[in-house]
């Protein structure tokens, strides 16, 4: 099994703007969460995503709703280390 090394430090760089840099993180929490839209069915899941560095966690991550897929089979769980392609 490869051993993954976090990102240390790439949640502070994305918080002070600088949302280019790729990173792998750890995510230490999931909480779904219902979200109001205008679509007739009413609300839409999301999920929030508690992250870390290694040095740093971020709790107001969402997840984009076409990866709800990951969670719901159970592929993005808790402690799963991630890769960051892209920061909004």
């Amino acid at each position: 099994m490869t051993s993954q090394r976090l990102t240390t430090g790439a949640l502070l760089r994305y918080i002070r703007g600088n949302t280019t840099e790729k990173a792998n993180l750890q995510v230490v929490g999931i909480k779904p969460i219902e979200s109001k839209t205008d679509d007739p069915s009413g609300s839409a899941k999301r999920y929030r995503l508690m992250l870390s560095d290694g040095k740093s966690t971020f709790s107001s991550c969402m997840l984009g709703t076409q990866m709800n897929k990951l969670i719901e089979t159970n592929t993005l769980k808790e402690n799963s280390i991630i890769r960051i392609d892209r920061v909004m």
